[in-house]
């Protein structure tokens, strides 16, 4: 499949579709019945766009080419462990009342 789609673009089955359409999250483009090698003919599409705001839409900053992630989400969370102050919890005691 991917050796089918032009660089940049994502390029998918018509079950990966089926089941991306049932997210709600994701809007597609047919390709139509291309050859596939040792599949045959299959339906394709192409993913237009995602419904889900990236980070970068979110915070009004352009995306850092560098970054690994489209859409800025796996970049929230590093180095958050880092940030984090772990607190230690009291130890309570069971009680009862008579």
């Amino acid at each position: 499949m991917e050796s089918h789609s032009p660089p940049g673009r994502i390029h998918c089955s018509e079950s990966a579709h089926k089941f991306a359409q049932n997210t709600g999250r994701f809007e597609f483009v047919s390709r139509g019945l291309i050859q596939i090698k040792g599949k045959g003919e299959m339906i394709t599409y192409f993913l237009s766009r995602s419904y889900k705001k990236s980070i970068w839409e979110i915070i009004q900053k352009e995306r850092d080419e560098n970054q690994n992630s489209i859409d800025g989400y796996a970049e929230l969370c590093e180095g958050m462990e880092e940030d984090l102050i772990i607190k230690d919890k009291p130890v309570s005691k069971a009680c009862t009342i008579t």
